[in-house]
């Protein structure tokens, strides 16, 4: 039996990519919140406010965002992606019915 590493390691698909953009949020911040806001939803992404005046996109990857925010001359002040364990600190709060204190 030969081992060969041609395979390794495995490459994602682009199911695989698309289900990790779905997972990942884009934290956004622009003076024209409504403007992207409304672009995003357009391009058929979720979004929220996060209360400190940023947008939270689901389902978009950051280059994706900036690339969609530049073509239609929007200026962001802020773009990062948010990592997923943080997801899933909110939406544990959210559960539990916990304030988050800073």
């Amino acid at each position: 039996m030969a081992c060969g590493t041609a395979n390794w390691p495995p490459r994602a698909g682009r199911d695989d990519r698309r289900a990790v953009r779905a997972n990942q949020a884009v934290v956004v911040g622009t003076p024209d919140n409504a403007r992207l806001g409304e672009l995003a939803k357009v391009e058929g992404w979720q979004v929220r406010r996060d209360g400190h005046d940023r947008l939270v996109i689901h389902g978009a990857s950051a280059t994706e965002v900036g690339r969609a925010a530049a073509r239609e001359g929007i200026v962001l002040s802020e773009l990062l992606t948010e990592p997923s364990t943080r997801q899933l600190e909110e939406l544990f709060l959210q559960l539990t019915g916990t304030e988050v204190r800073p």
